[in-house]
């Protein structure tokens, strides 16, 4: 059931829409509202909600500056944005805050009720996403997914710029036929010193980090694209689609194929 806050600053309009609305018949249920956008963000980051129903036009802050600034903030929700204004600046400004939808004033039950599916089915992919990838990160003890963790939270400091360096060339050349050599000569360092320096902050070779971002590039793909596996294996850096197979499933513990299906 999905968990919703309404911020509405026209009363009638706010108790309108929570009290007139079938919200058990679309699998919802209201935890809180609020007036405006400085009370909306208080209760959203108390109610913690799924989806967040809110108007465009509030005083002091608006809904666009109150989903931005929670966004800054790392709350998650999902978004509706209602209006009585048909403003297509609004609407891209809604679109770039990543907001589901965009409903004009008076709500029609039908639209709301197929926003707040589509919203669901959006949760539930994402949760199994998440149980899939949790479930994959045990297998074999996965050392590329393990590395991730790793990496993200690894405290580089400015005598580490050779490996950030190297970090970025690898990424904006992921597609390239990638070589310690040519890295090397990119940075101007020899292969010995490039290759000791990396795996001496990082724990991994420059190889093994070269996998593991073509393998998340892979992965991006899969959950994202309709590509062909071969596609997949071309586009994430792999020049042999049975060996990027054997790749992935070596170090993510399923196939391409496996993977993509358990998604869906």
């Amino acid at each position: 059931m999905l968990k919703i806050v309404i911020i509405e600053n026209e009363r009638l309009v706010r108790k309108g829409l929570i009290l007139t609305f079938d919200w058990e018949e679309m699998d919802s249920i209201i935890i809180g509202e609020a007036s405006n956008g400085e009370e909306g963000m208080a209760v959203i980051k108390d109610k913690a909600p799924d989806v967040v129903i809110t108007d465009i036009r509030m005083p002091e802050i608006d809904g666009l500056q109150m989903i931005e600034q929670l966004q800054k903030e790392g709350v998650h929700a999902e978004y509706i944005i209602i209006s009585g204004y048909d403003d297509f600046k609004y609407a891209q400004n809604a679109i770039r805050l990543g907001v589901v939808d965009f409903l004009l004033k008076p709500i029609n039950e039908e639209e709301l009720a197929a926003c707040l599916n589509k919203i669901q089915k959006r949760i539930e992919k994402n949760i199994k996403t998440e149980k899939l990838v949790h479930k994959i990160s045990h297998l074999n003890e996965s050392p590329y997914i393990l590395f991730e963790k790793y990496f993200e939270n690894y405290p580089l400091n400015t005598h580490e710029t050779l490996i950030t360096n190297t970090i970025d060339f690898i990424k904006t050349n992921i597609t390239s036929d990638l070589s310690i050599k040519a890295i090397s000569e990119h940075l101007q360092v020899s292969t010995g010193h490039l290759s000791r320096s990396f795996k001496k902050s990082t724990g991994y070779t420059i190889l093994e980090y070269i996998t593991f971002v073509r393998i998340k590039k892979a992965i991006d793909y899969l959950e994202n694209t309709d590509y062909h596996i071969s596609e997949v294996a071309y586009a994430a850096g792999f020049n042999d689609p049975k060996y990027f197979s054997h790749v992935f499933r070596k170090n993510v513990g399923v196939t391409p194929t496996e993977f993509r299906n358990r998604l869906n």
